[in-house]
């Protein structure tokens, strides 16, 4: 993933579906309270980026 862009998860409107986990499982997992996390050392392809973030049904996916 390019340097300036970081992904965040926006989880005021993460419904906690999986479906990113299901996608990406080297990219993100769930914490013991069901919370979705990136992982540490996850790596995005800045090419992949928008089929990262797209994968969410609300857009909980962001990056800056």
């Amino acid at each position: 993933m390019q340097a300036d862009k970081i992904l965040k998860i926006n989880h005021d409107i993460c419904l906690k579906c999986g479906g990113c986990i299901a996608a990406y499982p080297d990219i993100f997992e769930f914490d013991e309270n069901q919370k979705v996390l990136i992982k540490k050392k996850a790596q995005v392809n800045p090419e992949d980026l928008p089929k990262v973030k797209e994968i969410c049904p609300v857009a909980a996916i962001i990056d800056n």
